[in-house]
């Protein structure tokens, strides 16, 4: 199987899209020290260009993960 260029750009491209999302992930907690939570979602919103649904989803992700730890 041959392996093109095209292919390597997906495998940059997914690597980066993970590294944004553990970036924004990683700091929602620091966020939320300072901020409730709607203020949380709209500094997601306006700082990283997310939709509101794709900032509820990060915040609950983040949420989730700190709780475990």
């Amino acid at each position: 199987m041959e392996l093109t260029g095209s292919f390597w750009q997906g495998v940059k491209d997914e690597g980066r899209k993970e590294g944004t999302d553990e970036a924004i992930i990683k700091l929602i907690p620091a966020l939320a020290l300072s901020n409730d939570h709607q203020a949380v979602i709209k500094i997601l919103m306006k700082k990283m260009d997310l939709s509101q649904a794709q900032a509820e989803s990060y915040y609950q992700r983040a949420m989730k993960q700190g709780s475990k730890k």
